[in-house]
């Protein structure tokens, strides 16, 4: 199998995303301004509740997204004195509102200037150690849509306890400059002589063409975010038996008669590594990687 074969050639570890961490319940009367959450979806973990682009704009739809530490991923609630809440993007101060205060379903859950009104106002539910988010002004319950394998738009939508309208709210820290989990934390969040937090955690992807013919060039490239800049990339190609080194940079391109995975190993400026691959199926004569 080829994803084995991989994982003795190179001796690194491809498991790139890791599990939610178990947190205790959410205490509804505990909650204030002062602290600041990244919302996880139950139904998959990997991605976060984000504003698309980091974008300034009202309007702008959010969405779920893979999680990776950014303001437009982070969030604070403003009590109204009734434990509804204003749910507010650190990067922009904008609140997530439904649009024009629709009352029927797939209405979008956008970003827009807060105002108090009751398309603003969530309620927060807890349910085990995840929550449900339900907006005054129709009661239904946020929910992420199934758009593309990488966002998902949210809407309101009739609360039906699945897990597409599940979230897990996780503290977040944040001291200087720097933001990191509370576990990471412990002890030294409001002690400026501890210095900055760990960064977020070093990501990667890699994109580009998945389907070629024999012989046809792809091109090939890599998002990387978290860690420390500045990143070094280093790109490699593997087939069943083999792995070649491919020129470095932020892109690459690679071809073959059979089908392979194009590898980007990143290291970035405090010795951190992370790893990601993506398999290029050739002329149809490959068959799905097992992992």
């Amino acid at each position: 199998m080829l994803y084995r074969v991989l994982s003795v050639l190179l001796g690194v570890s491809w498991l790139l995303a890791a599990s939610v961490t178990a947190a205790s319940a959410i205490d509804v009367s505990q909650i204030d301004d002062v602290q600041t959450y990244e919302i996880k979806s139950v139904d998959e973990s990997d991605k976060c509740i984000d504003i698309p682009g980091a974008s300034q704009e009202s309007r702008a739809v959010a969405q779920i997204y893979g999680c990776h530490g950014g303001s437009n991923q982070r969030f604070t609630f403003r009590n109204n004195g009734s434990n509804r809440f204003e749910i507010v993007a650190k990067h922009s101060g904008k609140c997530l509102d439904v649009e024009s205060s629709g009352q029927s379903g797939w209405r979008n859950v956008q970003q827009f200037t807060c105002h108090g009104g009751d398309n603003q106002l969530w309620e927060v539910v807890p349910d085990g150690l995840s929550v449900e988010f339900i907006v005054e002004h129709s009661r239904k319950c946020m929910y992420a849509k199934e758009n593309w394998p990488w966002q998902d738009d949210l809407v309101q939508r009739d609360c039906d306890n699945g897990d597409r309208q599940k979230w897990l709210m996780n503290l977040v820290a944040e001291i200087g400059n720097g933001i990191c989990e509370s576990s990471e934390g412990e002890g030294c969040w409001n002690e400026p002589a501890c210095g900055l937090c760990p960064p977020p955690g070093l990501r990667v992807s890699v994109f580009g063409q998945t389907e070629l013919d024999p012989n046809e060039a792809g091109f090939f490239g890599a998002s990387v975010s978290g860690g420390v800049p500045p990143y070094t990339l280093s790109w490699s190609k593997a087939t069943s038996s083999t792995v070649t080194s491919l020129p470095g940079g932020s892109t690459t391109s690679a071809s073959d008669t059979e089908s392979f995975s194009v590898i980007c190993d990143v290291t970035d400026a405090a010795g951190n590594f992370a790893t990601a691959f993506l398999f290029v199926d050739v002329d149809g004569v490959g068959g799905p990687i097992v992992y």
